[in-house]
């Protein structure tokens, strides 16, 4: 499972997590090369297998940008 962003109070998060859900749970953070997005909540995001990337689109603070973070090799 994946998740992108958020916030905590007035901060606005730009992170990235995965939680491997075989065996015992445990979250791991996904570091991308080399750019990403600001800090963003209540945004929305769908996971393309086709193309192996999650695309993240508008959210507060973003307005209406999309992002795509590839997770075929190096996350990017």
């Amino acid at each position: 499972m994946l998740v992108f962003g958020g916030n905590r109070g007035a901060e606005w998060l730009g992170d990235t997590w995965a939680l491997d859900l075989s065996g015992s749970p445990v979250w791991t953070e996904v570091l991308p090369d080399p750019e990403i997005p600001m800090g963003m909540a209540w945004h929305s995001a769908i996971y393309d297998p086709l193309r192996e990337r999650m695309i993240v689109f508008g959210g507060q603070a973003s307005g209406s940008d999309a992002w795509a973070l590839s997770l075929a090799g190096t996350p990017s």
